[in-house]
């Protein structure tokens, strides 16, 4: 239900805040997944619905097309944080693929507004 009403989605809510809180409210659900080590314990089927969730939640993330997507990049940040303890190898690879991107993503961010920049900035904080 979450990824259904995340922004650029045709359930997303219309309003701003909505739009932010439903990215951040999915990052928050995920991490609080990861940290209870859900995969782990109900298998594979498990772990596939938390990488798709993961991955809905990256590309509103990274959707430059999108006018409300900070919530997105908040959650994101939170859930690399919890997986970025992970002794995986999966986890830190990705883990490690999108700080990158989102090093770049900052980079880049100089036409953003001062708001978003800062997002972007807090986010990576929360990861490294």
């Amino acid at each position: 239900m979450l990824t259904a009403r995340l922004p650029g989605k045709p359930s997303a809510d219309e309003s701003q805040a909505v739009q932010i809180h439903m990215g951040l409210a999915l990052g928050m659900f995920l991490s609080r997944l990861c940290e209870e080590k859900l995969s782990d314990i109900c298998g594979q089927e498990m772990n596939l619905l938390l990488m798709k969730s993961l991955d809905a939640l990256e590309n509103c993330c990274f959707d430059t097309s999108l006018e409300y997507n900070t919530g997105c990049i908040l959650g994101v940040g939170l859930v690399l944080s919890l997986m970025s303890h992970s002794s995986q190898m999966q986890s830190c690879v990705h883990v490690t693929a999108l700080l990158r991107k989102l090093s770049a993503y900052l980079d880049d961010s100089g036409s953003q507004s001062r708001t978003f920049q800062e997002v972007l900035a807090y986010t990576l904080s929360c990861v490294c």
